[in-house]
């Protein structure tokens, strides 16, 4: 079920899932090369950080689709751009809804994740691309480890489901929080298969 940890290119892999090879890629979501790029919206976030360039790239699409009522960020909503304008380099964009941020638990992360995997999986795509952080990009010091063994969770009872998997999940991190992120994800995805017995 799983592999110790390796590279891909300029990734750090942190294990494999039922064929799927879980890897932290510096970069950003709109200039990530996957089938689909993932990102999470908070309910009534006027600017979420996590889409800054991906606005750009959309020419501010995002908040025009939340003026029109068609995107607000409610938990478990979901939009998705099946052909996203350049320069996004993924083949599709899926936004999905967070709630507020005050109502974030690891078991609303394990339901986006899940919904993620699902939506991936009828997709049949081989590569997709998720972002959690600020500006695109992860900042490892702000995520509990309960959240990360979640995101986990969420997308290994699908993939276990699935009679299609993906064969690849990136996790995107900021080039300089590279190898901080990656050490604690391996940490928190051994905790999630029982590899390692969960300390807090």
């Amino acid at each position: 079920m799983t592999k110790g940890p390796g590279t891909i290119g300029g990734s750090r892999v942190i294990g494999v899932l039922h064929g799927c090879t879980l890897d932290i890629v510096p970069g950003t979501l709109w200039r990530v090369e996957a089938d689909l790029a993932v990102a999470g919206i908070h309910l009534r976030d006027p600017a979420p950080t996590i889409l800054v360039g991906l606005e750009r790239a959309l020419g501010g699409g995002v908040q025009g689709l939340r003026r029109a009522g068609l995107l607000s960020g409610r938990l478990g909503e979901t939009l998705l751009l099946s052909r996203p304008p350049g320069p996004i380099r993924a083949g599709a964009v899926l936004i999905l809804g967070l709630g507020t941020t005050e109502a974030i638990t690891a078991d609303t992360v394990r339901r986006a994740a899940q919904a993620a995997a699902e939506q991936a999986t009828r997709m049949k795509v081989g590569h997709v691309a998720s972002a959690c952080g600020g500006e695109d990009g992860t900042d490892a010091s702000t995520l509990a480890m309960p959240h990360l063994r979640a995101a986990i969770a969420g997308i290994e009872g699908v993939l276990r489901a699935s009679a299609q998997p993906v064969r690849r999940w990136s996790f995107l991190s900021r080039p300089t929080d590279l190898e901080r992120f990656a050490e604690r994800f391996r940490i928190a995805f051994n905790r999630a298969i029982g590899n390692e017995p969960s300390t807090g």
